[in-house]
């Protein structure tokens, strides 16, 4: 399922500042602390991008088939450009 795209943004836009990264379901970019989205959100939309080849990494999962680390080396050029279109996207809708 895709992700919702305002969730795409700040991921690609937090690890276009913080690469590589190492998380965790623990410190998920802080994003799920503030209360802005759900652990289980997070997790699902990295899986998308990497899946979708928007970012390069390594997903590692239990024995369950639950994400336990993530390792993200950096977005993909199709990443960024994925970041620009949607930052864009943001500044033309805000000043409908």
């Amino acid at each position: 399922m895709r992700p919702r795209k305002v969730l795409v943004k700040e991921l690609l836009a937090k690890l276009a500042q913080h690469s590589p990264v190492h998380l965790n379901p623990e410190n998920l970019l802080d994003l799920d602390n503030q209360h802005v989205y759900s652990q289980e959100e997070v997790i699902s939309a990295l899986e998308y991008l990497l899946h979708e080849n928007y970012i390069s990494g390594l997903i590692l999962y239990d024995d369950q088939g639950l994400a336990y680390h993530f390792t993200i080396d950096s977005l993909t050029h199709q990443g960024r450009v994925c970041l620009d279109s949607l930052a864009k996207e943001a500044c033309t809708t805000s000043f409908l």
